[in-house]
């Protein structure tokens, strides 16, 4: 009975210790890449190896599989991630400019750097995801992300104040952010993610 008891508490400690781990590989190997090169490899990497923690009870090898994944998404990942903080920059500049201007058509710019930017704040919940988890294109991964987003526009809206509310936290304990500033997003997006990919597999399979 005591053993029954203890076994949440366990599986508390084994996930904080497993976001622990993940975010010192995360850090470890973001350096390894100048920052500037290896942000988007580590970032695939850690949401790879939450997907394979989420998907099955079998223990793994976590470093040789992060080090795998981070070899083979070195490339590949490099436009998901750099490419979007560019695009919210400027869309960010856009809307500073425009909004700075009082004629209509100016309005009109804002409106839409707006509504672009929430578009594509959208698809980044996903696009991480969705790249571990599938094997497509450039565009059809950015597709794929904001049609998830689109058509589950409640459960996305939980997932981002999800998301919003474990930064907001980190950021009022910043000793915290060393061990779990990224992984404790990661595996909340992961989680949440595969909860909503599993269902579309399982549809495309009764379908097929």
């Amino acid at each position: 009975m005591n053993a029954l008891k203890k076994m949440p508490l366990m599986e508390v400690c084994n996930w904080l210790m497993r976001m622990a781990y993940i975010n010192i590989l995360w850090i470890v190997f973001t350096l390894l890449g100048a920052v500037v090169a290896g942000f988007s490899p580590a970032t695939a990497a850690a949401f790879s190896v939450c997907r394979r923690w989420i998907r099955s009870k079998e223990e793994f090898p976590v470093f040789r599989v992060f080090w795998q994944e981070y070899k083979h998404n070195f490339i590949g990942s490099q436009g998901y991630g750099w490419i979007t903080i560019v695009l919210m920059g400027v869309l960010y500049l856009d809307f500073l400019y425009f909004s700075s201007k009082s004629s209509t058509i100016f309005f009109v710019f804002s409106a839409i750097a707006i509504v672009l930017s929430i578009m594509l704040a959208m698809a980044v919940v996903y696009i991480f995801p969705v790249y571990t988890h599938y094997r497509l294109n450039f565009f059809q991964y950015w597709k794929y992300a904001l049609s998830i987003a689109m058509v589950h526009p409640l459960q996305t809206i939980f997932t981002v104040a999800g998301a919003l509310t474990i930064g907001a936290i980190l950021l009022k304990l910043p000793s915290l952010l060393p061990f779990f500033g990224v992984s404790a997003i990661t595996v909340w997006l992961t989680w949440r993610t595969q909860k909503i990919v599993i269902k579309i597999d399982e549809i495309k399979e009764a379908v097929s």
